[in-house]
């Protein structure tokens, strides 16, 4: 690959990066209620969803710096 096609798609890859990071802060702010349902919390699924849905903004925007 040439440098300048290097440099096009780490650029590209970037904004993909911050654009789903972006997105995905909207279900993350519901990620709460999953766990608001009664016994929600003793299920580790449920965890594990939630835990999920709200990490994947920060590993978005983490990847792209």
């Amino acid at each position: 690959m040439k440098p300048e096609n290097v440099t096009s798609v780490r650029i590209g890859l970037t904004a993909l990066a911050i654009g789903m990071g972006g997105l995905g802060c909207v279900p993350a702010l519901f990620a709460p209620m999953m766990l608001a349902a009664p016994g929600a919390t003793r299920n580790p699924a449920t965890w594990l969803l939630a835990l999920s849905v709200g990490t994947f903004p920060i590993a978005c925007l983490a990847g792209a710096v």
